[in-house]
């Protein structure tokens, strides 16, 4: 197991694992981030220790990750259930979250700069 915590830490794109954060309506309204690797710390500037079991939102705002629209986001990956991906700008360069539901309550993310733009039309 040891390995292959080694090879995720040691892995060059970001991830992070979300656990959902619901309101009296069963709506998702924020995240507790429960689990990320070395890119991931190196992309946000803080160390896991500051990162794990904080909510996203604070985590984020820190990042100054401020067109990334987190509400959206939740809905989204509370709605498919399946990948998806979001577009977002941040410190001047074009940033690809994918996530996925690997099960209801949570979402795993990957945060990596775009490698190429959609094309508008």
């Amino acid at each position: 197991m040891a390995f292959y915590r080694h090879l995720f830490d040691e892995w060059p794109v970001a991830y992070a694992c979300h656990r959902i954060l619901y309101n009296h309506d069963n709506m998702p309204v924020d995240s507790v981030i429960v689990d990320v690797n070395k890119a991931f710390e190196r992309l946000v500037g803080f160390d896991r220790n500051r990162i794990l079991w904080r909510k996203a939102t604070e985590i984020y705002k820190q990042a100054q990750m401020i067109d990334l629209d987190w509400n959206f986001f939740l809905q989204k990956a509370l709605t498919y259930n399946k990948e998806f991906n979001y577009l977002f700008i941040w410190r001047g360069h074009y940033y690809e979250i994918k996530a996925c539901c690997p099960e209801r309550g949570f979402v795993a993310v990957t945060i990596e700069e775009a490698r190429s733009l959609p094309t508008l039309t």
